[in-house]
């Protein structure tokens, strides 16, 4: 697994055997800002359009960052015009622990619009990967 991308709020790596790119919130996201959110989420939106994955996981268990309602849609839309844009066939969610991060979370799939059968959360990374090769 190839780390492409790491700072103390985030990291994102490439497992190119699979195809996955899987992007990993970290617990210091407690004392990020707005600006710095933005930075990540355009990170890996440039990372997904650089390597192309058949695959995306998001793991945000240690996400201690509350969307805001504007930030909810930026997210949104940003993460999923880059997946669509490369033709991403699976994309998964591992829901923070943090119970208000989790409801924005969850806020921000939903306005994302995914569709069921290209869209699932689970609990673990190995249950997200296992399922992208179902």
């Amino acid at each position: 697994m190839e780390t492409l991308h790491k700072t103390r709020f985030f990291s994102v790596k490439f497992l190119e055997s699979e195809s996955i790119i899987i992007s990993t919130w970290l617990p210091e996201t407690e004392s990020m800002n707005e600006a710095e959110m933005y930075q990540e989420v355009e990170k890996v939106s440039e990372l997904i359009r650089l390597k192309k994955p058949k695959y995306y996981l998001a793991n945000d268990r240690d996400n201690k960052y509350t969307y805001k309602i504007d930030e909810q849609t930026w997210v949104a839309q940003t993460l999923k015009k880059a997946c669509f844009e490369v033709k991403v066939k699976k994309f998964a969610s591992i829901l923070p622990e943090d119970f208000i991060a989790e409801l924005s979370t969850e806020q921000t799939v939903e306005e994302a619009n995914l569709k069921q059968n290209h869209f699932q959360y689970f609990d673990s990374e190995a249950d997200a990967i296992a399922w992208f090769s179902a």
